[in-house]
């Protein structure tokens, strides 16, 4: 498990820091996400080991927010712990709402649920709106009545003082987090097709009993064969002619 979530917590950190860099480089103010990957990551995290998915929850966020500080300037602002520290919160809260997930696998199974196309959708779409409402929420109520810190001041080369409001971008989650929400819907998908969006314990127990039946049922085809080649040996004596005991 430890090795699992070690690799799930790599790749979405990495991830997430160069897409961050690239995403806000070409599109700007355009897009200033929470969670690229990383909403992948967690759903696919608490589907394979339940409650034990979201301690991945305080370092996933670590990836956007280095990758965002990196471009420097207003970004910096934005993603900073210095300047900002309530937006890292406010996502590891909304990751940990994805723990809504082990209720419906534990009433429905797991294996039942992922298996419906229909159920994994609303259940992703749900995610979504989860993470993007407690994001929102926290943060909202973490900054309340902090808005005068939370500016960002810059001189132009026109000489003049720029303002940009720090926590106006963090508010606006449902619609910055849609490239996330696309990565999540098209990973869990495909990931799904290879096996992988699955409770492991359960997969490993589906497994052995597999095996175990596969191993009976071939033992049970030798022995089938052996007594038929034995019943066909016998029958073979019984043909032939029975030598006359006077001669």
């Amino acid at each position: 498990m430890a090795i699992d979530l070690t690799i799930m917590l790599v790749l979405g950190v990495v991830l997430d820091f160069f897409l961050a860099m690239v995403s806000l480089v070409v599109l700007g103010n355009y897009v200033m996400p929470a969670s690229l990957v990383s909403m992948l990551i967690i759903f696919i995290a608490v589907a394979r080991w339940d409650g034990y998915g979201l301690a991945l929850s305080p370092i996933l966020p670590l990836g956007v927010i280095f990758g965002a500080c990196t471009i420097g300037g207003y970004f910096k602002a934005v993603y900073s712990f210095q300047t900002d520290w309530q937006f890292y919160l406010s996502i590891v809260l909304g990751y940990l709402s994805f723990g809504v997930n082990i209720l419906f696998y534990k009433k429905l199974g797991t294996k039942k649920m992922l298996n419906e196309t229909w159920k994994v959708i609303l259940l992703i779409l749900l995610n979504y709106a989860l993470f993007c409402g407690v994001q929102y929420l926290s943060y909202t109520l973490l900054t309340l009545g902090k808005e005068n810190e939370l500016i960002y001041q810059y001189v132009n080369s026109k000489n003049e003082t720029v303002t940009y409001l720090i926590y106006d971008k963090p508010r606006n989650g449902f619609i910055y987090n849609l490239l996330g929400l696309a990565v999540m819907f098209i990973g869990v998908f495909i990931f799904r097709s290879q096996g992988i969006v699955c409770n492991v314990k359960q997969k490993f127990i589906d497994d052995k009993r597999n095996a175990e039946l596969d191993e009976a049922d071939r033992k049970f085809t030798i022995e089938e064969v052996e007594e038929e080649s034995s019943n066909e040996s016998l029958e073979g004596n019984d043909d032939k002619p029975k030598e006359d005991s006077n001669e």
